[in-house]
């Protein structure tokens, strides 16, 4: 039973996590021939979105979680690590 919850928060979070990568990506065709000054006025929209970084907290700690509950089972153990360190490899793309 809480293999079943750890494993939904961990997809839940992952996906939540990427949602604000997915709204840049979508606005971008519109952003990217805007003036300099203007794509900073822009910008401003996005203030309290650094609360979305607690939702990508708790993807990192789902996830590791489950790949500790799972590591027994190699090919899910592998898959999950996978899954952990992609999420570390976001936020250390993101910090650069």
């Amino acid at each position: 039973m809480i293999f079943d919850v750890v494993r939904f928060f961990s997809l839940l979070f992952a996906i939540l996590a990427l949602m604000p990568a997915a709204a840049h990506l979508m606005e971008l065709p519109n952003k990217i021939h805007l003036s300099p000054a203007d794509y900073l006025t822009v910008q401003k929209i996005y203030r309290g979105w650094a609360l979305a970084g607690i939702v990508v907290i708790a993807a990192l700690l789902s996830s590791a979680i489950l790949a500790f509950l799972v590591r027994n089972l190699p090919t899910t153990f592998k898959l999950t690590l996978l899954a952990v360190i992609c999420i570390i490899g976001t936020q250390i793309v993101f910090g650069f």
